[in-house]
């Protein structure tokens, strides 16, 4: 047994007919719509990729400066360990002078040994230098300047109470940090 099954709805008027027999427009409509979802995924993986490239860009930045910044603390550990072994004080060359200063490590070549040079008197301001015949970088102005900047903060810590066996007011350490800043697009 067929079943035909015919709803009518008076109000809604007939639908125009094309010279094929179909929906006149109905072709053209469905292109569009097709169209519009098409552009939709394609922008949707354009986005998609330009972030993950910018993500990489900005993650490679963060690398390269934390490794800057050990670097730069690991400059000041050894000058105190290079004074204990040339028995001079522990201090010599990591000075901080008044509360904290900024400084940068720069090439002395009368003594072969790199410094802490207050960064107001260096030549460079910090900024790093990529050596491409060796593949490493320098605070030295040789090689290509790099996009980074390193100083070094030095601050004295100071006997405060008199109970670690020191006299109130001794300078009796130093805390170190290394801060890494690098220019992206031209703003640093």
């Amino acid at each position: 047994m067929k079943i035909f099954r015919y709803d009518f709805n008076p109000t809604l008027p007939p639908l125009a007919k094309g010279r094929r027999g179909g929906v006149s427009g109905q072709g053209l409509l469905e292109a569009v719509i097709a169209l519009g979802i098409i552009i939709t995924g394609v922008v949707a993986a354009l986005t998609l990729a330009i972030g993950s490239l910018s993500a990489a860009g900005a993650s490679e930045s963060r690398l390269i400066a934390a490794n800057f910044a050990r670097e730069g603390i690991e400059l000041v550990r050894n000058q105190r360990d290079s004074n204990w072994v040339g028995a001079r004080s522990w201090d010599k060359g990591i000075e901080a002078v008044g509360e904290a200063n900024a400084y940068a490590p720069e090439w002395n070549a009368t003594t072969q040994q790199m410094e802490l040079v207050p960064l107001s008197n260096t030549t460079t301001q910090g900024r790093l230098y990529y050596v491409p015949e060796t593949g490493m970088y320098s605070p030295i102005e040789m090689g290509q300047a790099t996009r980074f900047f390193r100083s070094i903060i030095l601050t004295n810590i100071i006997c405060e109470d008199g109970t670690a066996g020191c006299a109130v007011g001794d300078r009796i350490g130093v805390r170190v940090q290394s801060n890494v800043s690098w220019e992206n697009r031209g703003v640093l």
